[in-house]
């Protein structure tokens, strides 16, 4: 069976779009470390919790989304330049 050479180099669209999320993941987790480390007073609330794991998830899953899938669309838009 032979090995199919053009799914790779096929799908630039899926290449762009990885890239830019994966930018997106580091921003947000960025912004997420900046506001850590910036405000005491979060950053206190949640590291006295029993759980704090959890609300890190979720600060960082919404940041996360929110800047993942604006580099994403910012990427699709100036594909017509």
């Amino acid at each position: 069976m032979p090995i199919a050479r053009h799914v790779g180099p096929a799908m630039p669209l899926l290449r762009l779009l990885g890239v830019n999320c994966a930018a997106g993941i580091a921003v947000a987790m960025l912004a997420v470390g900046g506001l850590l480390a910036l405000d005491a007073q979060l950053r206190a609330l949640i590291f006295s919790d029993h759980s704090p794991a959890v609300a890190l998830t979720l600060l960082s899953g919404g940041f996360v989304v929110t800047f993942a899938s604006a580099m994403m669309g910012s990427a699709i838009m100036q594909l017509g330049e």
